[in-house]
């Protein structure tokens, strides 16, 4: 939304959520970095390791799920969204 914002009369709404999209590399190495986090976890033994082993792969397939989704699924939504001059809902006339 905020590459949108910027109207600078050269990009279309396409090529600046492209622009916006490339930029994902602080997500992705956030993401990455939480979940080496939680590789300690995996070595726990006995009642720790079953107490603690599905709440970290849960939050590791969770975190997963949410790189994969600001990646490639709402680029690709907003593509559809802005599609044609639309902004915010509105479409422009």
């Amino acid at each position: 939304m905020r590459h949108l914002s910027h109207t600078d009369g050269v990009k279309t709404s396409t090529e600046r959520i492209s622009f916006a999209s490339h930029k994902a590399a602080p997500v992705f190495y956030a993401i990455v970095i939480t979940i080496t986090a939680f590789l300690p976890i995996f070595t726990l033994q006995r009642v720790e390791g079953r107490l603690f082993h599905p709440m970290a792969w849960t939050v590791a397939f969770a975190l997963l799920g949410a790189l994969l989704f600001s990646i490639l699924v709402a680029p690709r939504a907003g593509k559809f969204a802005f599609a044609k001059g639309r902004r915010n809902g509105i479409t422009r006339s």
